[in-house]
């Protein structure tokens, strides 16, 4: 017979150690375990040398509150949620600095969170949130088709403070960018190069900041009697590659080095935009793409201007005119507009919604100049490619 298996069992894996409790770091404080929550929690409540006792030890012990358990005593974790469409473009990602660092300073975490631009996602992600117990939720909401999601985050009494876009629903806090008032000063720079026909790039247009726009557009460049016919007016437009291929079928016209026309409803040949104003730098910087792709030089062929300052703008060649938003300052003003809201509510005070508006600003840098024929005309010997032409004799700014 052979030797028998052996059928010894290994030796159980050991539990994992239990986590030290908040009264053991009041214990070894020697201090109440009231004492040491408020020492770790509100500090300035506690003598700075029992909260460096009581920090050193809970330290040592690898001690972490429970936001569950500090949610059934106090009725708040300490956290906040924050709804974006899409953390990878630069807008969003400097909002949520902003919001991540105003936070901070407050003693709060933050949990972020993508919806990318769907209302089931928005929706579920808003629940998991509550879940979650957050304190309170920064929204980025998707359209008007929010509505319902801003609603069930209100019945359940969990502060809500929408950014960039106004509610369609009242009771709301809201922190909104001046858009016609940037959209107005972009046109109007453009104007003043000499630029009449003005090609526009658009944003998803069921996010009522994106429809405010493409309607101050509309109406700015009405009152200038400027030309922007349907044809080059290319709304719901998200990505680097929709600016790019949106560029490409303004542009496809009698610009030099054009050689063929790009999709459909390309500019009449001698019709084609000399300047793009797009609702976005992400759209923007796809669109520089495409006016290269097409054969043309920024600016000395055509001007772009985005909208949002963001960094990468200022990076790319040629540096990006845009209008600047208040991004960081703009998560911070949203942050601290919900901790209003929360103190309000632990006051039992009661509080009317808020709109603040943040001032918007045109940055000119590089990607703008005089508009072909206002160029030549001004100064027939400057040469083709337009680089010994001063840029402030037509700029605004």
């Amino acid at each position: 017979m052979g030797i028998p298996p052996d059928t010894r069992q290994s030796p159980p894996e050991p539990l994992p150690a239990a986590l030290p409790s908040l009264a053991e770091v009041a214990r070894r404080a020697a201090v109440s375990a009231s004492t040491a929550s408020r020492a770790l929690n509100r500090p300035e409540l506690v003598r700075p040398e029992v909260v460096s006792r009581v920090r050193r030890i809970a330290e040592e012990l690898g001690y972490a509150a429970n936001p569950f358990a500090r949610w059934l005593r106090v009725q708040e974790t300490k956290t906040l949620g924050l709804i974006v469409p899409d953390s990878s473009n630069p807008f969003f990602a400097e909002v949520a600095r902003g919001v991540e660092t105003a936070g901070f300073r407050a003693g709060y975490t933050l949990f972020l969170c993508n919806s990318e631009r769907s209302l089931e996602k928005e929706a579920a992600q808003a629940r998991a949130l509550y879940e979650k117990r957050v304190d309170g939720v920064l929204f980025f909401i998707t359209g008007d088709g929010s509505a319902d999601t801003i609603r069930w985050l209100r019945d359940r009494a969990l502060p809500v403070v929408l950014m960039e876009r106004r509610s369609p629903i009242p009771e709301v806090d809201c922190v909104v960018s001046d858009n016609a008032g940037g959209v107005r000063a972009a046109v109007e720079h453009l104007a003043g190069l000499g630029h009449r026909r003005i090609g526009f790039l658009g944003g998803d247009t069921r996010a009522p900041h994106y429809a405010e726009r493409l309607a101050a557009f509309r109406a700015v460049v009405q009152r200038l009697g400027l030309e922007a016919p349907d044809e080059l007016v290319r709304p719901d437009l998200v990505t680097y590659a929709d600016g790019k291929r949106a560029a490409l079928e303004l542009l496809a016209g009698d610009g030099a080095g054009v050689g063929t026309a790009v999709g459909t409803g390309t500019a009449a040949p001698g019709r084609r935009a000399t300047a793009l104003f797009c609702a976005t730098d992400t759209l923007a910087i796809g669109a520089i793409g495409g006016a290269t792709e097409a054969g043309l030089r920024v600016p000395e062929q055509v001007s772009i201007v985005g909208f949002g300052n963001t960094e990468v703008g200022a990076f790319i060649n040629p540096p990006l005119t845009s209008v600047g938003q208040e991004k960081v300052e703009a998560g911070a003003r949203a942050v601290r507009l919900l901790l209003r809201r929360l103190a309000q509510r632990r006051a039992g005070q009661p509080a009317r919604p808020r709109v603040h508006v943040l001032p918007t600003r045109l940055v000119v840098r590089r990607s703008t100049a005089a508009a072909p024929a206002t160029r030549l005309a001004t100064n027939p010997a400057a040469p083709s490619s337009g680089m010994g032409v001063s840029r402030n004799k037509w700029s605004l700014a």
